[in-house]
């Protein structure tokens, strides 16, 4: 597969030719990153405090493999985003490896930021709960 052409960081002004998927040059990628960020509530302030951590720690332990690879899994998934007015309980998780968590993530989750939804990640087949 060829090499994707060299294309000019998308920060106002830096005309710094990058190869690859990334928007921007190494410089700016963390300032891209905090401005993306800005005025996004805390993980606690989503959901993710101490209760959480205790039971996500409590779930990885039950079910410790990835249900679309079998690799370890080190990621406990919301199936239905809590931003989409997903439960947040053990019928809403799914354990995933880093890998299969940031796909999913990217195809799916990505379209109820801001509270737009445009479908829903279902279950899809024994084992595949987030149809990757």
């Amino acid at each position: 597969m060829p090499w994707m052409s060299p294309h000019p960081c998308r920060y106002p002004g830096c005309g710094t030719l990058i190869r690859g998927r990334h928007g921007h040059c190494e410089d700016h990628r963390k300032v891209a990153r905090r401005r993306e960020n800005e005025g996004r509530p805390s993980a606690t302030q989503r959901g993710y405090g101490k209760d959480w951590q205790r039971r996500r720690a409590a779930w990885l332990m039950e079910h410790p493999d990835c249900v679309v690879c079998g690799d370890p899994a080190n990621e406990v998934d919301h199936i239905v985003p809590l931003s989409a007015g997903g439960a947040d309980d053990e019928t809403n998780y799914q354990s995933l490896c880093k890998t299969h968590h940031s796909v999913k993530t990217g195809r799916h989750d990505r379209h109820f930021k801001g509270g737009k939804t445009h479908g829903q990640a279902g279950r899809q087949g024994q084992g595949r709960r987030n149809g990757l």
